[in-house]
């Protein structure tokens, strides 16, 4: 019985581990970056030092049905703030599954920047829980203030505009986060979860 009790808190500490993000609400974001490629040329890149916006950032998967639902309500939500300091990120990943980032773009009529997130190697990784849409806001004092999967769009507009009224930090102190092992199979557990591996 003891034995059988102790391997049963040992697989929820694990499951509870591996489910576990690299940065979580409260955290400080130091630096982020991404390659555009749709609605934008080049690298993005968030950073602490330079931030001066809120950041929604919204990770998605071409292939699953209420990402492509949920896409123009991000739109939506970018025009609504895209005159106030509001940066808003689409950060895709299995592209041509079965829109590439262009024809993803056109197919919802995009016009907020989106990254190839190929994999979740640059945004998804730091965030994602193995579900999409994953959605993250960061103020402008580059503290996570929400992270959650599914699509809460009263959640995530109300995130940012609490934010928007949090006055900047301008001296933040942070210890940098770096990715585990463990951390690099959100991807994979994504893919899983939905079937594909």
């Amino acid at each position: 019985m003891k034995a059988t009790c102790t391997f049963c808190i040992i697989c929820l500490l694990s499951i509870q581990f591996a489910h576990s993000q690299v940065f979580e609400v409260g955290d400080f974001i130091n630096d982020l970056v991404g390659t555009v490629c749709e609605n934008g040329d080049g690298d993005w890149k968030f950073s602490l030092d330079e931030n001066k916006k809120v950041l929604f950032i919204s990770s998605f998967a071409t292939w699953w049905k209420p990402c492509q639902s949920e896409a123009q309500t991000i739109e939506e939500i970018y025009k609504q703030f895209k005159d106030k300091d509001v940066e808003v990120i689409g950060a895709g990943i299995d592209w041509n599954q079965p829109y590439g980032c262009e024809a993803w773009a056109k197919k919802f009529r995009l016009t907020f920047p989106i990254l190839d997130d190929s994999k979740g190697r640059q945004i998804y990784n730091y965030f994602g829980d193995g579900i999409v849409p994953y959605n993250v806001v960061i103020d402008m004092s580059g503290k996570l203030i929400y992270s959650d999967s599914g699509f809460k769009k009263k959640e995530i507009v109300n995130a940012i505009v609490s934010a928007l009224e949090t006055p900047k930090i301008e001296s933040v102190y942070i210890k940098k986060k770096i990715p585990r092992a463990h951390y690099k199979t959100r991807y994979q557990m994504l893919r899983k979860n939905k079937g594909y591996d």
